[in-house]
């Protein structure tokens, strides 16, 4: 889902679609506290990433994602909107899978971030309980 961090780069994918994401978002420290918000409330969250120029909205609920680009010529225009049948659960795996195998390049994302191991880890540890809850609760 989430490529190796390079140079302030990495490729999203899920579905059919890949975005170029740009280091103007936070993307491993807000991903994940959004991801953890949604284990925690069972509620429906988003991530977001720069596309520069455009945006690319991920909406997470409990049976699927729903990815949509914006730019100033397709602002909420349904046509760049993709549901993609991943269950909230499914996201957060793959998400915890992704940014704890590049864990070291993350820390590297933004300088101006000052992101340090600890700080990814920390939610790392977090998310990876709450996925283990959430296993055993639809188990």
């Amino acid at each position: 889902m989430l490529g190796k961090p390079e140079h302030g780069w990495t490729d999203f994918s899920l579905g059919d679609s890949v975005y170029s994401l740009s280091y103007l978002t936070n993307i491993p420290l807000d991903w994940l506290e959004r991801a953890i918000f949604g284990l925690e409330t069972l509620q429906p969250f988003a991530v977001c990433g720069n596309c520069e120029p455009g945006e690319m909205v991920c909406t997470v609920d409990l049976q699927e994602c729903r990815i949509r680009f914006e730019d100033e010529i397709h602002r909420k225009d349904d046509a760049l909107l993709q549901i993609v049948p991943v269950s909230m659960l499914d996201f957060c795996r793959i998400l915890y899978e992704d940014i704890s195998s590049h864990i070291d390049d993350w820390t590297q994302w933004n300088c101006s971030y000052h992101i340090t191991k600890e700080d990814i880890q920390s939610r790392l540890d977090r998310l990876q309980m709450l996925i283990r809850i959430k296993e055993n609760c639809f188990a």
